[in-house]
């Protein structure tokens, strides 16, 4: 039985291209676009992960579970 996901606080790097259904937003399965520039700048990815939620978070990494992510070369 399959039902509809409801999606919100979606977000994707907005130089990836992975053949999505071209409808971009928040609420959307290809989700609102993050540059690199946001990314690097903000750990917690506009709040979306928080110490709270078991996340460790570093301005200038991608949050993880126990440590932050360096950032790929892709994104840098």
């Amino acid at each position: 039985v399959y039902s509809k996901a409801t999606l919100s606080g979606n977000i994707a790097f907005s130089g990836m291209d992975f053949g999505g259904n071209g409808i971009v937003g928040a609420n959307e399965i290809d989700g609102a676009d993050l540059s690199a520039a946001q990314i690097s700048a903000d750990g917690a990815l506009g709040g979306r992960f928080t110490a709270k939620g078991g996340w460790t978070v570093e301005d200038g990494k991608l949050p993880g579970l126990g440590a932050p992510v360096d950032l790929p070369e892709h994104i840098k």
